[in-house]
């Protein structure tokens, strides 16, 4: 609403500031509920955090807990690593193998026999189009896919230049005639240098250029004649077969298309090694002027002949200099396992769930057992994770509340007499204790306590408890985090891992009877369900955020919503009496100026 706000030109009264400490008084409820729903958003945002955690601490410590895996983790041992190393699977037994490396699996290569370029001072550049570089290869018999037109026919229109359909003519491969209207042919002495063209003596001869297939008659060709042209062009594309073998001596075959104006030597190859069924690595090598070849599958994939085909001809066998090649072939890994001769075509294959990966000739024993390093790392990270949940919260349940610190608000007066620093350290003061003495926060400290120190159901007394295997409460000040024996904890691994086991991944029909990780997982499944029907999660809009937290938020922005326009009312209607008030006094000053004036006349 507009209003006509006159200052106190006529009463001398400082209007503005009247209305403004009038509003002030007004507007302190308002700043009271805008500085409650700051209070309730920045608890939203503090139990959003304690649901982040809770996933987090359920994903990451919690899961892993409730898996067989984790602690039956098993380790392999190789006495000389330059000669083999292993790794067991979670299967494999205890047991000691004595290995014996003759030989390892390689990879079959070719190299071009000789340099690709013509001249070592004019060297392929490897980045520019195949086309552009063409006349720098070595190699003159490759024919970059000529094509043939016969009796091509363009239209007479009375003009002396034309356009073949096709660009790229092959220099000296074309024929020109025209066919005239009246009857008749006459044939034209075509020339593929414009300078040649200009000192012909011929009476009928034309200009082709070889690049854009434009052709420049020296006379018109008149509306009604025919011209008729004969020639080979370059589509300048082209594609190459490349032939490989699987390890189980499968051939893999595939046709490379090519793009002379566009593809590179450097596109090409790269297109060679990133199939990967083909399975090759292709690199151009500047220095010699050269490419290899050479398979990414290891082993004698291919008893019968070569394992890298290219043919005698094409772009790889000629241009590149790869068609006689003498192929390195690819040698299959050769040892010995506990008397077992084996011959393997990869240097990574299993025995009894136990990967064995050959590195060079010699001999070394592996040794197969529990990994009890890696089982305690996995539930002291678990007890890490527990511990610093705890900290979070229980630092949350304990933070002082500083009643005096109510939140600054955007339009808040007192913002201009601090620092930012001064603003940042008041509000922190102001969100400090939100969650101080929280039922819901409480209640899942106090159930997650209880679950992860309360015995297992059904399992032999004697290994039932975290306390049985080196892990304990601490003091009375570190409010029930816990503390381990590391020493007491890896002997009860290392004695019995699978009893270790089923303190945390046992399974039960009721919580009692499931282990610490089953447990807690499944706690904490509900627990953040319980959390986000508090106050919602991140990934819920503000507009959508139906949580408890979210109603009242929204419910105190609606009031903030409504006093603000009564306040603008209020803040008009004032307006509009002073202004009623000022527009009387300066009729009663203009009246009284008036009257003054007549009794001043009448004097004289």
């Amino acid at each position: 609403m507009n209003i006509n706000r006159i200052t106190g030109l006529a009463s001398g009264l400082d209007t503005q500031q009247m209305i403004q400490d009038l509003m002030k008084a007004h507007r302190k409820p308002l700043d009271k509920l805008k500085q409650q729903r700051q209070l309730l958003e920045w608890k939203r945002e503090d139990f959003r955090s304690i649901n982040s955690s809770l996933l987090s601490f359920r994903q990451n410590a919690v899961f892993p807990m409730r898996l067989s895996s984790t602690f039956l983790a098993r380790s392999a041992l190789s006495s000389n690593t330059s000669v083999v190393t292993a790794t067991a699977n979670t299967a494999a037994a205890n047991a000691t193998y004595s290995v014996s490396v003759t030989s390892l699996a390689t990879t079959a290569y070719k190299t071009s026999t000789v340099p690709v370029s013509a001249a070592s001072g004019n060297k392929v550049d490897p980045g520019q189009s195949l086309w552009s570089q063409r006349a720098k290869f070595g190699d003159t018999n490759f024919n970059w896919k000529m094509e043939a037109v016969s009796g091509e026919t363009i239209a007479g229109t009375d003009s002396a230049s034309y356009q073949l359909a096709n660009t790229w003519v092959t220099s000296g491969s074309a024929a020109v005639k025209v066919v005239l209207a009246g009857g008749g042919e006459q044939a034209y002495t075509v020339y593929y240098s414009e300078a040649d063209y200009n000192t012909g003596l011929e009476v009928h001869k034309v200009w082709l250029n070889t690049e854009t297939g434009a052709l420049q008659f020296n006379q018109l060709i008149a509306t009604g004649d025919t011209i008729q042209a004969n020639y080979e062009y370059n589509t300048r594309t082209f594609g190459f077969d490349v032939t490989t073998y699987k390890q189980d001596g499968t051939a893999v075959n595939k046709t490379i298309e090519v793009s002379a104006v566009t593809d590179t030597l450097h596109a090409v190859l790269n297109r060679i090694s990133t199939d990967t069924d083909l399975g090759l690595t292709a690199f151009y090598e500047g220095s010699a002027d050269k490419v290899s070849l050479s398979t990414t599958r290891t082993g004698n994939n291919n008893a019968l002949g070569d394992e890298i085909k290219l043919g005698t001809t094409g772009f790889l066998a000629q241009v590149l200099r790869l068609g006689n090649a003498v192929e390195v072939g690819g040698t299959n890994a050769v040892l010995n396992i506990n008397g077992l001769d084996i011959v393997r075509a990869t240097n990574e294959f299993t025995v009894n769930d136990v990967n064995f990966t050959p590195k060079g000739s010699g001999t070394a024993t592996v040794t197969v057992r529990g990994d009890t390093e890696s089982v305690f790392q996995s539930i002291k990270a678990f007890i890490d994770g527990y511990n610093s949940l705890l900290d979070q919260f229980n630092g949350k349940l304990q933070e002082k509340r500083f009643q005096d610190y109510l939140p600054l608000l955007e339009d808040d007066p007192a913002r201009e007499n601090l620092t930012e620093k001064q603003i940042d350290q008041w509000q922190e003061k102001a969100r400090s204790g939100l969650l101080r003495g929280d039922s819901i926060l409480d209640s899942i400290v106090t159930r997650l306590r209880n679950d992860v120190f309360s015995s297992v159901s059904g399992l032999d007394p004697s290994l039932n408890h975290l306390t049985q295997i080196g892990i304990k409460i601490g003091s009375r000040e570190e409010r029930g985090k816990l503390v381990i024996d590391e020493a007491k904890l890896r002997a009860a691994i290392e004695q019995d891992p699978e009893g270790v086991a089923r303190i945390f991944n046992k399974n039960g029909s009721t919580s009692a009877e499931e282990g610490i990780g089953r447990r807690l997982y499944n706690y904490l499944d509900s627990a953040i369900k319980r959390v986000t029907a508090h106050s919602g999660s991140s990934a819920t809009s503000s507009l959508y955020d139906q949580s408890w937290l979210g109603r009242q938020i929204d419910a105190l922005g609606t009031r903030v919503s409504r006093t603000e326009q009564r306040l603008e009312k209020l803040e008009n209607r004032y307006w509009k009496q002073f202004s009623a008030l000022e527009q009387a006094i300066a009729r009663t000053n203009s009246q009284s100026m008036w009257l003054m004036q007549q009794m001043g006349s009448g004097q004289t």
